[in-house]
């Protein structure tokens, strides 16, 4: 996992690979609550995220995590560009832990607790 960030009072997180996200949540086995934020990769040349739902759903996600409580844990694991994405033999698609179906996804680790797509994009969810 690359960066390591604070943000309000949780530690925030990067992955961009499977192995990188079994690191970080290894790392994180301590931590109250371990969040993982599933989103499509920024462009390299405009830095803009290409999936249109994790446009809309960073801020929202960004301002809750502002206000997390310590001993939180927050992963960012970016899943990839557009076709890497929309390839059915995408990492996060199979692996039997996450089996991703769409992007932006935010788990509780360790609960089968997830927000969708749809639901990322309300602060009163989140």
């Amino acid at each position: 996992f690359s960066t390591k960030a604070r943000t309000g009072m949780a530690n925030k997180l990067f992955a961009e690979t499977i192995d990188e996200l079994q690191r970080a949540l290894d790392k994180s086995a301590e931590a109250k609550a371990v969040f993982v934020y599933f989103r499509g990769t920024a462009e390299a040349d405009t830095g803009e995220n290409w999936c249109p739902d994790c446009r809309q759903s960073d801020p929202v996600i960004e301002e809750v995590l502002a206000n997390a409580s310590e001993g939180i844990v927050f992963i960012v694991v970016a899943v990839g560009d557009r076709s890497a994405w929309k390839n059915t033999r995408n990492p996060f698609r199979l692996h039997p832990q996450w089996k991703l179906t769409s992007i932006p996804t935010l788990a509780l680790w360790k609960t089968d607790r997830r927000l969708d797509a749809e639901e990322c994009k309300k602060k009163e969810i989140v």
